[in-house]
């Protein structure tokens, strides 16, 4: 499995917490939509897409099952981000451009071409 591409789109208020909304397509087969990334005072991190529950709490839909797969979708989805961050854009579709790549735990933004939105 890897992921072959990434959409990203960074908030306009950056008065919140929430700053940016990714959608993971996996092996051009699977997508993953509205993983947020989100700041806290530990640094960024993702929240999988969730839906709320009868009693107000809430329970994810879509999700890692374990750190290291986690990690992955870490590196590639905050090195996304840091891109929006460096070039000021709104928002970039990046697309898995090297195919030498075997499996999600090998890939790096580097392996992706990315189309800017400003």
């Amino acid at each position: 499995m890897k992921i072959t591409s990434i959409r990203i789109k960074k908030l306009i208020d950056s008065s919140t917490k929430l700053k940016a909304v990714a959608n993971v397509t996996l092996d051009d087969a699977f997508a993953v939509d509205d993983i947020k990334i989100l700041q806290s005072e530990e640094g960024l991190f993702l929240a999988m897409p969730s839906r709320k529950l009868n009693d107000g709490k809430f329970t994810d839909i879509a999700h890692p099952i374990n750190r290291e797969t986690r990690k992955a979708f870490e590196k590639l989805l905050f090195g996304g981000y840091d891109f929006i961050l460096k070039t000021e854009c709104v928002s970039i579709d990046m697309t898995l451009d090297n195919s030498e790549c075997e499996n999600l735990y090998e890939q790096k933004p580097s392996d992706f071409s990315v189309n800017i939105l400003y």
